[in-house]
Formats: C-alpha cells, sequence, structure tokens
C-alpha cells in the first residue's frame, strides 16, 4: 500500500482511535483493499499487525476526505458508510456480495467466525477421532448439497440474502434483508449444527 493511503489513513484515524492510527504507521503493519465492487467512492482497507503475540485485524473504510469509518464490530458504521457511498444495489449479485463483506469486515474479533461457500471449506481439528470422523462425514453427508455461494433474491424494494458461516464450533444459516440502498432491515439466524470438532478461537 502507498506510504500516502498510510499516512491518510493514520490522520484521519487519529481522531477516532489513536490506538489504531499508531498501529498503521508501524513497519510490521501490513495494508490492502478488500474487494467491494458495489462501493463508488469508498474503499475497504483491510489492517493487519503483526505484534509480538498474534496479529491484530481490522477493517476501516475511507474514501479519502476527512469521513473514516471503524468497521470491525461496528455494523452501524458499515450502513454509515454505504449511505455516505451512495450504495445502489442493482442485481441479487450485487446484493450477495454487499452481505458477504458485512458479514466479513464488521464480525468480532473476539471469536472465530467465516464465511463457507461449501461444507468442504469448514475447519475441523487435525486427527480427528473416530467419533469426530462420523461427525464430519454425517455433516458432509446432511449439508453437503445445502451450504454454497451467497444466495440473494429480490424481496420488496430489496433483497434476502441466505448465507452460511462457522461460528466457532457451529454451523449456521444467515438470512439477511438488506435495502436496494444498503439498509441491513433484519437478520435471521439458524444454527444448523452444534459442538462440532472445528479448529475455534478468536
Amino acid at each position: 500500500m502507498s506510504a500516502d493511503i498510510r499516512k491518510q489513513l493514520t490522520n484521519v484515524l487519529k481522531k477516532i482511535r489513536a490506538e489504531d492510527a499508531r498501529l498503521i504507521e508501524q513497519a510490521d503493519t501490513d495494508i490492502k483493499i478488500h474487494p467491494a465492487s458495489f462501493l463508488k467512492q469508498f474503499k475497504i482497507y483491510e489492517i493487519k499487525h503483526f505484534g509480538e503475540y498474534k496479529p491484530i485485524l481490522f477493517y476501516v473504510g475511507y474514501g479519502g476526505g476527512q469521513e473514516v469509518y471503524h468497521l470491525t464490530a461496528d455494523a452501524e458504521n458499515y450502513e454509515r458508510m454505504s449511505k455516505a457511498d451512495g450504495v445502489a444495489l442493482e442485481g441479487p449479485e450485487a446484493a450477495g456480495e454487499y452481505v458477504a463483506t458485512y458479514l466479513e469486515v464488521t464480525r468480532s474479533m473476539s471469536e472465530l467466525f467465516y464465511l463457507v461457500n461449501s461444507v468442504g471449506e469448514m475447519r475441523y481439528f487435525p486427527n480427528l477421532s473416530e467419533a469426530e470422523q462420523e461427525v464430519q462425514t454425517d455433516i458432509e453427508a446432511q449439508y453437503g448439497g445445502v451450504v454454497g455461494p451467497p444466495q440473494a433474491e429480490p424481496l420488496g424494494e430489496g433483497y434476502e440474502v441466505t448465507i452460511y458461516a462457522v461460528r466457532e464450533q457451529s454451523l449456521e444459516r444467515q438470512k439477511i434483508r438488506v435495502g436496494g440502498d444498503g439498509e441491513i432491515m433484519a437478520v435471521n439466524i439458524e444454527r444448523l449444527a452444534e459442538d462440532l470438532p472445528l479448529v475455534y478461537g478468536g
């Protein structure tokens, strides 16, 4: 990432999160753009600081002016950024990407949470016991034809997006209603399976 963007992010973040601004200045902090094709003016930056014990990861939305939105664990800021950007979701594909990005960049870093497009992306412990292997086989048989990439269906003046995720050791199906302007209108979470032998920990 260019030195200019690093400097800009540091300056605007100093006003709201001085500690994050300090991390951005350090040489062992990587900055990259998180894909978000629905944005016109803003970009989402993934910022990872390689600390002494474990990496520190957070996301911010920035459009080059004085407005900056800290997105990690702050869903409302994601919507504020989208409103400031003038987001208009034109079609199911854009809605699916918007909701997937929403879940990714606003997640809490205190627990392990990740999206899955297939059951093959679920991260199991290595060296499973026989009983744990049976659990994995059962999950693959039951949900192999169910879990897939985000699917968006038109609903009213927006969309309903179905998306699958792992939270610690559970498999979730989320149905999220989103307006054409990016407003998150409703979130319904269904836990499909629990206590799975999956890698866990934030």
